[in-house]
This record gives C-alpha cells, structure tokens and sequence, in this order.
C-alpha cells in the first residue's frame, strides 16, 4: 500500500500524543525526567541533549532568516554541543526553548528535522523489510523516535526471519518483542512507556493496519480535519514541509498568487505567501490555512 501524505500525518500524530499528549505536537515542550538517559529534552517529538539533537536543532534555528530569539540561543550554541548537563535545569534555556515554540520558523526547522532524522530512515527500514501497511511504518517510525529500532528489530529477525511473507504476522511479534523489552527495562521510564506497545496492540486487534480515520489514540480522536483534511471547503492546510507539499491544490494556490504554478509548495511560494498575508492583515506564517484561502477565494 502506498504511503500517503495523510497516512504520515496520521502515523506521526499518532507517535506526537505518544511523545507530548497532542496529536499536533507541542513544539515548546521542554522535559527533563529523572532516569531519562536522553538528559534534557524538546519539542514536537522531543529532540535530546544527550544524542545531539538539540543542538543540531537550535544550530538550524539560529541560522535561518526570520528566527525571532536567535539571539537568545547563540551563547548557548557550544554547551549544546558539548551536551553539557547543568543545561538540564537551566531555566533561562527553558524559557527560550518554550518561547521558541510558537515561531513558525522554528516549527518548520522540527518538521524538517524530524522528517530527515526520523520520518525518512524510518519509511527506508520498512521497505527493507517489505512492511507495506502504514500501522507498520508508523510502528517502525515509533521506534526509530523512542531508540532502539535496531536492537528490537534484530530480535524479532530471531524469531520470525521472514517478515516479507506475512508482513502483518512480523509487525505483531515486533510489537510483542518491544513489550517485553520495554517491560523488562531497569529504567522506569521505559517500563512505563508499555503504553505505546499496548496502543498499538490495539490498532492491529482493531485491523486498523490502514491507519483509516477517524481513529482513537490514547483517549484522543484523530479525524481528517485535525490533520489538515477537510478545511477551507475540503482543501488541506498547505505550508512549507520536507518533503515538500505536492498537488493540484499547491498548483491553484500558485495561480492564485501569481507565481510559477509547479504544483511543489516550495520557497518561491513560501514567500508569496507571506507577502499576500502581510498585504492583508493576517498573521505571515506563511501557511495557507482556511481563513488565507478564503480570502483568495479558494
């Protein structure tokens, strides 16, 4: 089955009320838990310190154009490098961390990370295994999050070495491997993230290996309009992603804008956008949701 673009944001929401409790994600979500090996961690899927991806984050913030607290950040830069743990209970870095979080700029810059880092490896491990259904990438994708993919996949191998055969049968016992390793864990808090395994259990008990919508997780219902389905007149929320948006609905946005129509939500339209919204009285973020298209008449 192909992967769509709705079947990644509903594998990613899915993975986001796993990570901070909302299917969007709470990109200004700072944690430092005791017992969490990853030190201090952040955002919409929350990034760690201990790994380098903090830095790698707020390294990219800082260095695109528009970033409103770069100034902020820039002294911070090196002990984020250096992965240095009084960051851990630094409330000054907290507070930037969690102003952050309401930039655009520094949604696109977690979007981006977490496509190329996570999203992608992820969707290139399934296909190595011949795990077509989305419920199976999305538990793929869930791991490569949460860490020790390798680990988990390479003793599932050991039990069921066949997963191209009976591709469902092997994403069933990767999830029951996980379960016990998780449960088994001298780290509290991975013993007590089971939870994900269970919520998965429960999807493929449901048959639910399309991710069809609309779809309970964790007490949360995810629905198309939630995940940008079915706003503006059935039109999706277009913005600037990686990988880029596509579709005849980019292309008459472009026409209404007067740039190349392409049909890719590239920087070109990116900016066209903004400039429109600036012109008028809207917020520049530069998404085009439905009160932006309203006004274009779209």
């Amino acid at each position: 089955m192909p992967i769509t673009s709705l079947h990644k944001r509903t594998a990613q929401a899915v993975v986001n009320i796993f990570e901070t409790g909302s299917a969007r994600g709470d990109y200004g979500r700072v944690v430092h838990a005791k017992h969490d090996s990853g030190q201090l961690t952040y955002g919409r899927s929350q990034v760690t310190l201990a790994s380098g991806g903090l830095h790698a984050l707020i390294r990219q913030y800082c260095e695109t154009p528009g970033a409103r607290h770069t100034s902020g950040f820039i002294s911070y830069l090196s002990d984020l490098a250096n992965k240095t743990p009084a960051l851990d209970s630094d409330a000054v870095l907290h507070g930037l961390l969690k102003a952050a979080g309401d930039d655009p700029v520094m949604r696109d810059c977690q979007d981006s990370l977490f496509d190329n880092g996570y999203w992608l490896p992820a969707l290139k491990s399934a296909a190595a295994l011949s795990l077509p259904d989305p419920l199976s990438v999305c538990v793929v994708y869930d791991s490569h999050i949460h860490g020790s993919w390798k680990t988990i996949r390479d003793r599932t191998l050991a039990r069921a070495p066949d997963s191209a055969a009976a591709p469902r049968d092997w994403t069933t016992a990767y999830v029951a491997t996980r379960r016990d390793w998780l449960a088994g864990s001298p780290n509290p808090l991975l013993r007590r993230s089971v939870y994900r395994m269970d919520c998965f259990n429960q999807l493929i008990t449901e048959n639910a290996w399309a991710l069809p919508l609309p779809l309970k997780v964790r007490g949360i219902l995810l629905t198309g309009a939630l995940l940008g389905e079915g706003q503006a007149g059935g039109a999706r929320a277009l913005r600037r992603t990686s990988p880029m948006m596509r579709g005849d609905d980019v292309e008459r946005l472009q026409r209404a804008l007067g740039v190349a129509a392409d049909g890719v939500f590239g920087d070109r339209t990116l900016t066209a956008v903004k400039e429109f919204q600036q012109r008028n009285g809207l917020t520049a973020d530069g998404i085009a949701g439905p009160t932006t298209m309203e006004i274009m008449g779209l």
